[in-house]
């Protein structure tokens, strides 16, 4: 199901407050059939579809996780397997990005979550003794596109 493949996108990369979500496929949103009034309801369907009834190898379509600060996910079909699936697991994953301190150039080791909105905010241990901002301000730099957003903290 559908479900399925946002509660492993939430484990894995997205989930801080409990935020509504949904995909579309096709010019069709599928949401977790709660209140959400932004779709037209006439394109809206629940994300209890089965995989195999809206998606095939090499569509793309996309998630969308908070619609409040939104994250963004462009996604691909690459292949189908035959056979019942128990759980979804990952078989590989990227290497966290090379983020560097603003101020020194060091590894960035935490994220200002109000100075991110400037694009700013990549911090090394050091110099984020020093921020102007508020300690409670800072998160982990972690490898998730929602790193920053919300209260995010992998």
């Amino acid at each position: 199901m559908l479900e399925d493949v946002d509660n492993f996108l939430r484990k894995t990369w997205l989930e801080c407050c409990g935020h509504l979500s949904s995909f579309k496929i096709d010019g069709i949103n599928y949401d977790s059939g709660g209140s959400v009034q932004i779709f037209d309801v006439e394109k809206s369907k629940t994300m209890g579809s089965q995989l195999r009834r809206v998606l095939i190898p090499g569509q793309t379509f996309s998630h969308e996780y908070d619609f409040g600060s939104t994250t963004y996910l462009d996604m691909k079909i690459i292949s189908e397997r035959l056979g019942l699936l128990k759980d979804i697991e990952i078989i590989s994953r990227n290497n966290l990005p090379d983020f560097r301190c603003d101020k020194c150039n060091v590894p960035a080791k935490e994220i200002c979550t109000e100075c991110v909105y400037d694009e700013k905010g990549l911090l090394c241990e050091e110099c984020a003794k020093n921020h102007k901002c508020d300690e409670e301000m800072f998160f982990p730099l972690v490898n998730s596109p929602r790193t920053g957003v919300c209260s995010y903290t992998g």
